[in-house]
């Protein structure tokens, strides 16, 4: 698990202007299949990214929304 953790951590870190969605996506299809102890942080990291790098509120809006339909823990 920590391997995972320190994954998120360093894609989270690594991720920029030019990236950004790419990277949200991706974690976004890795969300439903994730264990529930890396699913919080998930969550968490795909909404910062959300917020810091959206060019557009439909983009934002979006994501947030799958990321509400995805978390029925």
């Amino acid at each position: 698990m920590s391997v995972r953790k320190r994954a998120l951590n360093l894609l989270f870190v690594m991720t920029d202007g030019v990236n950004a969605r790419t990277v949200v996506e991706e974690m976004l299809l890795a969300l439903p299949t994730s264990d529930t102890t890396i699913k919080e942080e998930m969550v968490v990291k795909i909404a910062i990214l959300a917020e810091q790098f959206a060019t557009d509120l439909a983009w934002y809006l979006d994501t947030t929304v799958q990321v509400w339909r995805q978390c029925r823990w």
